[in-house]
């Protein structure tokens, strides 16, 4: 190989150190604690009303009871709620699901409506922005069919610090199934949201957020003329709240939803994640970059380029594979070794620190290798067609998980 080849791979794989060295530094300065608030009390005079909006499609009637229980388990006052599920025309199954179940909202008090749309369906932004012009609540929060809300005063939280300034506030959102696979994506949400996030966060300033569970002011989601039609229309919001000066909170609260049911759906979900994130990369440089500051633009550079660190994992162990047969350049060996010990000590404080005893964690590194190859795919010039992912479907109960936060 050229010196310059070598280059290119000591640099994707240094990609990898780099973001490793974030997430040291966020368990060393347990960062998590500082980033993640958690509201403690909520003034019930002069609340706000809510729109809460239901973007379903092509759901199971399981899934669909699931956010209607979780939401009607919302302390947040029930007159002040409206709730619309967005439902496609051609969509006749999930139709006749959301009309047999509706009563679990009703039965508590909820004012449910439901909208059809009668276009052709592009995406959930755009099923989302049907409501655009019929949004009457000072805070807009959005949930998929089968999430498992398990703070009862999500909403109630959310509401308060959209009150206190924030326009856009994520939680965590934790993937859980009984299966191996399963097991691996709650340790990937897990590390993601207690561990990396908070670092990036911490080094950039910009915090990124799920589509689960989020809340937007009306003010911002007028601003921007509705959530933007793109891949991953929830980490694009980083950089339209950086452009505008608008402010993100991440909520200490949880939602679970499953996580994909085999390996086709993980593929799907994260080609989808992914290309999301070129999208997100592309649109910064070409589109919003004038807008920005040069530090801004580097730091949001920084977060959107991350996938890049997983495609260093087999690259990595390519590397010292190879390194038995042929050539191979010195900074790209060590760089590769250094960042091989780092993924394989990585189970290590899933299983101490964050106290979760399952052996599928010694198994995370292939995972993470996996997840590279897909990056690779990514990547390449190929057209896909963007299809639902197979979730794994949860059952509805009562899932506690302890983090330390800030609080107010």
């Amino acid at each position: 190989m050229t010196p310059g080849l070598w280059n290119i791979i000591t640099g994707v794989i240094a990609l990898s150190l780099i973001y490793s060295s974030i997430s040291i530094y966020s368990i060393l300065g347990k960062i998590g604690s500082r980033v993640w608030v958690n509201v403690n009390h909520v003034d019930d005079r002069k609340l706000p009303k809510v729109t809460v909006i239901l973007p379903f499609y092509r759901e199971t009637p399981e899934d669909i009871e699931m956010t209607f229980r979780s939401l009607a388990l919302q302390s947040y006052p029930k007159d002040l709620i409206d709730v619309y599920i967005i439902l496609e025309r051609d969509d006749i199954e999930t139709i006749n699901h959301v009309s047999s179940l509706r009563h679990i909202l009703e039965d508590r008090g909820l004012k449910t409506y439901v909208v059809i749309n009668q276009n052709s369906r592009r995406s959930k932004a755009s099923a989302i922005n049907l409501m655009l012009n019929r949004i009457d609540g000072d805070v807009v929060v959005i949930y998929d069919a089968g999430d498992v809300v398990n703070d009862e005063h999500h909403i109630a939280k959310a509401v308060k610090l959209i009150g206190m300034g924030y326009d856009v506030v994520g939680c965590k959102v934790l993937r859980v199934g009984d299966n191996l696979l399963g097991k691996l994506s709650l340790i990937d949400t897990v590390l993601w949201y207690n561990v990396a996030l908070p670092g990036l966060v911490a080094i950039t300033g910009f915090p990124l957020v799920s589509g689960e569970g989020m809340a937007i002011s009306r003010d911002f989601m007028t601003k921007i003329n509705g959530l933007p039609d793109k891949l991953t229309e929830d980490s694009y919001l980083t950089i339209l709240a950086a452009r505008y000066g608008r402010k993100i909170a991440l909520l200490d609260s949880v939602i679970y939803e499953g996580a994909p049911r085999n390996i086709k759906g993980l593929i799907k979900q994260r080609l989808r994640w992914y290309r999301g994130y070129i999208e997100c990369l592309k649109d910064l440089t070409l589109h919003h970059g004038r807008e920005l500051s040069v530090s801004n633009v580097v730091k949001l550079v920084i977060i959107y380029i991350q996938p890049l660190a997983l495609l260093s994992m087999p690259t990595a162990v390519t590397v010292l594979a190879l390194s038995h047969l042929v050539y191979v350049d010195t900074c790209a060996f060590y760089a590769s070794l250094i960042a091989v010990i780092s993924m394989i000590l990585a189970p290590l404080y899933v299983l101490i620190e964050l106290d979760i005893r399952d052996v599928s964690a010694l198994v995370a590194p292939m995972y993470w290798i996996f997840q590279g190859l897909i990056v690779l795919i990514t990547l390449m010039p190929i057209r896909i067609r963007w299809l639902r992912t197979e979730r794994y479907a949860l059952k509805f109960k009562s899932i506690t998980w302890s983090t330390s936060s800030t609080h107010l």
